[in-house]
């Protein structure tokens, strides 16, 4: 049996090694790239104007995709079963806990499949791969991922900076755990659980409580 306070340690769980191997992904697209932050801009922008650009691109990117999953999980059985799931593991979750999740699930997939992935093998390879690495979840969240990826790798490209999509994605994954977690218990099904989330959002949110205390 292990011992208790090995339970307090990152990365020693199966959780929390998919969370490593992607960070280490990450590492090396930094160390590969010149910068993974910064890329040829379509628009051939630099400096304010590109972060301009770039800040206005992920807002809007955000803003659409927010109410898009907003309407899917209202309206699709997959979407309330999915919804229901993350209401219930997220209930407990300290603001902490879910900035934590959020920050490091952005910080992470944006180096990697926008920052390293979308000026090698092009946006529409990187959108699949991200919308893959969301299959867990189904179909259709797979799909509504690579449409986001897509969008977010885009707004790359055209501003040349990194910036937007990874501030989008922060306030997206952000958004939707506040969300869950105020969502009252009344409304949380029995079956909660059957549904997960893909990408190191879904890999993340189930043992934050053992990494942070």
């Amino acid at each position: 049996m292990r011992a208790r306070g090995w339970r307090r340690v990152p990365f020693l769980d199966a959780t929390s090694a998919r969370l490593t191997v992607l960070l280490i992904t990450a590492l090396a697209a930094f160390l590969v790239s010149d910068n993974p932050f910064v890329a040829p801009s379509w628009l051939r922008l630099s400096g304010g104007a590109a972060i301009l650009l770039s800040l206005f691109g992920g807002a809007i990117t955000a803003v659409i995709f927010v109410v898009c999953t907003r309407i899917w999980a209202v309206r699709s059985m997959q979407g309330r079963a999915l919804a229901r799931d993350l209401a219930a593991k997220t209930r407990e979750m300290s603001v902490r806990q879910i900035v934590f999740i959020a920050a490091s699930a952005s910080i992470t997939e944006e180096i990697f499949f926008r920052g390293a992935l979308v000026p090698t093998t092009g946006v529409i390879i990187a959108s699949l791969a991200f919308g893959a690495l969301h299959l867990r979840a189904g179909f259709a969240w797979a799909v509504l991922a690579a449409v986001f990826g897509a969008a977010l790798g885009i707004v790359f490209m055209a501003s040349g900076s990194l910036t937007g999509p990874l501030l989008a994605h922060f306030a997206v994954d952000a958004i939707a755990l506040f969300s869950a977690r105020e969502t009252s218990a009344e409304h949380i099904s029995e079956r909660a659980g059957s549904e997960r989330l893909g990408g190191l959002l879904g890999a993340m949110h189930e043992d934050a409580k053992d990494r942070l205390c």
